[in-house]
């Protein structure tokens, strides 16, 4: 992209902006989208996220509700308020966008280079860690992410906003996609967007 530096959001922060303070990456995600709007840089997401995004709120405003065993005006209720969370999230992205801050941008022709997944996802597979009780959990970028950071590569980003931390083991450790900076909702602002320059991608 050719009109200053980039950066692309995932779905996490646009997320976090649908569902408001009830998030916890909603004050972080409100700090930075303020740091980018002073640095200048122009703020962009894909399909990929857009699609993510609709898909983890519809989920998780459906959680958010109980229902009462052959109570279904509890289920028709709960699916309302489902509805209503999709509106707000693509009302959301058509406000930004109206506004100047965010915009969906498509490449033309581009596909997803699913053996390029496969190939990242084994060069980088994570880690498993003890989690709550006698569970375990994986740390470390999924399938779903690779997309995003492909797509952000391939329009250019400078980095890349989101609330995931797998997304910073990237920086600086793989060929492809080291150079693109990762900022997270809830750490300290990259010099991309604190005013330190260092916004080539």
């Amino acid at each position: 992209m050719d009109d200053g530096p980039t950066v692309y959001s995932d779905s996490g922060p646009l997320v976090a902006l649908t569902r408001g303070e009830i998030d916890m990456h909603y004050a972080g995600t409100i700090r930075v989208c303020n740091a980018i709007k002073r640095s200048g840089c122009r703020l962009i997401t894909s399909p990929l996220a857009l699609a993510e995004t609709i898909g983890v709120v519809r989920k998780k405003t459906a959680i958010s509700y109980k229902h009462r065993p052959g109570h279904a005006e509890d289920l028709r209720y709960a699916d309302a308020r489902v509805d209503e969370a999709y509106t707000r999230a693509l009302g959301l992205v058509n406000n930004l966008d109206k506004e100047g801050f965010l915009t969906v941008v498509n490449i033309p022709g581009w596909q997803l280079d699913l053996p390029r997944v496969h190939a990242k996802m084994l060069e980088h597979p994570g880690r498993t860690v003890p989690g709550r009780g006698k569970f375990c959990r994986h740390l470390g970028i999924g399938s779903c992410d690779w997309p995003q950071i492909m797509f952000a590569r391939d329009i250019g980003a400078s980095a890349i906003l989101t609330t995931d931390t797998a997304f910073a083991d990237i920086v600086g450790s793989d060929s492809e996609f080291g150079h693109i900076q990762v900022q997270l909702t809830g750490e300290p602002l990259i010099d991309l967007l604190s005013g330190g320059g260092n916004g080539g991608a």
